[in-house]
């Protein structure tokens, strides 16, 4: 944390005077200066630029999480809520920071009540390096479960994981507050921050060694995702690992200057706040394009895996039963014609279907005419019989006619 320089009624090295007064230390007025900070004012800028950058790089990673769209069809198994959770809180964290470099780059004159926004600002960074973590088990997850295929292979490796989160959730809030309560021991002038400093710093240290830990499981586990991982989803493995390579490498520079500046006691560099600021630039944007991509791809990858499945599905299926065996022959009735059915039409209806051609040519060779009434069809089976008799008795037509006219007359 960045100590501004205070001045009691006294006049400053900065060439400020400020009056003490007798009102609540929190409506104290301090100075910052640089001068107890860095040698060269051209550090303190470069850094102040890589926070700006990191700042625009996360507000156009925050627009690329809507488009991650997870399949309706499918359970939501990524984490896109923690994602973006996650990147608002280190927007909020740096928003907060960017205006505590400028107190130092403007060297102003605030109250000490400006403290409130170092507490948001490591309660912002706290949480969105929790979520961090939370996203990155929750994606390797999903993998070791589509790896599974269904099975509970990998069970003991997610209660592995929620141990770890819990564990670093605890000490998180243990850190958060004991930072908290520093800085009100610090304003209100109370010496008893130093007896509780040093169990403050091994908390941070016990933070920094876990987070360390648990990204190089998730390096591991991103290498084993990418050899297991079919050609389909092996984009999305890759960029993971990547993301989790760069997570990697930023736990790894928080343990280094934990270790040589905290466990060794040495003097920290003049540049050392400039150099965080880089690496954290460059991890920020590879972890979050990482992930980000991954889920991208992961959803596309979805699809084609749920279509998939639904051909082995319908492949998996039993065959239909063979056909039942033809019934016996005595099973068939015979063939029965359908009876005629009656006009619809009512009679004398001045309707009427258009008679046989041959019945019409014989009763008008006979000199018959035919009302408007229907023929059947039995007339021209009676006629047929007609002509048999005629040419088997040498009867003429006329004669055998008779019955048949006036039947047809009698209708």
């Amino acid at each position: 944390m960045l100590l501004p320089r205070k001045s009691r009624g006294s006049h400053s090295s900065s060439g400020y005077y400020y009056s003490s007064s007798n009102d609540s230390p929190w409506n104290e007025e301090i100075t910052f200066s640089m001068d107890s900070l860095y040698a060269s004012r051209s550090y303190f800028i470069a850094q102040l630029v890589f926070e700006f950058l990191t700042l625009g790089v996360l507000f156009l990673f925050l627009f690329s999480c809507f488009f991650i769209r997870q399949p309706k069809a499918l359970p939501k198994t990524l984490p896109k809520k923690g994602l973006v959770f996650g990147i608002l809180s280190y927007i909020l964290s740096e928003l907060l920071t960017i205006p505590y470099l400028f107190f130092y780059l403007c060297e102003v004159t605030v109250k000490q009540s400006y403290v409130v926004m170092l507490m948001l600002q490591t309660i912002f960074w706290l949480l969105a390096l929790f979520l961090m973590f939370y996203v990155f088990y929750r994606v390797i997850q999903a993998y070791l479960n589509r790896i599974a295929n269904g099975g509970k292979t990998f069970l003991p490796v997610s209660i592995l994981h929620w141990i770890f989160l819990g564990v670093l959730g605890i000490l998180m809030v243990v850190n958060a507050a004991m930072y908290i309560a520093l800085l009100v021991m610090d304003v209100n002038g109370s010496y008893s921050q130093w007896q509780i400093i040093g169990h403050y710093r091994r908390i941070v240290e016990a933070r920094i060694i876990i987070s360390w830990l648990m990204s190089l499981e998730i390096l591991v586990w991103t290498i084993f995702i990418i050899a297991k991982s079919r050609f389909s989803s092996k984009t999305g493995s890759i960029t993971l690992a990547l993301a989790g390579f760069f997570l990697f490498v930023f736990s790894l520079e928080q343990l280094i200057v934990t270790i040589m500046y905290n466990f060794e006691a040495k003097t920290p560099p003049l540049y050392l706040n400039l150099a965080t600021s880089i690496v954290a630039f460059f991890c920020t944007i590879g972890i979050y394009f990482g992930l980000i991509f991954c889920c991208i791809q992961w959803c596309k990858a979805s699809k084609i895996y749920s279509q998939e499945h639904a051909q082995h599905a319908q492949l998996a299926q039993p065959p239909p039963p063979p056909p039942a065996p033809y019934a016996p022959m005595s099973s068939y009735q015979p063939y029965q014609p359908p009876s005629p059915q009656p006009p619809s039409h009512p009679a004398h209806s001045g309707y009427s279907s258009p008679p046989s051609f041959t019945v019409r040519a014989m009763l008008d060779r006979m000199g018959f005419r035919l009302t408007n009434h229907t023929i059947l069809t039995r007339e021209r089976r009676d006629l047929n019989k007609i002509s048999r008799l005629s040419r088997k008795n040498n009867f003429p037509n006329a004669i055998l006619m008779i019955p048949f006219a006036l039947d047809i007359f009698s209708v």
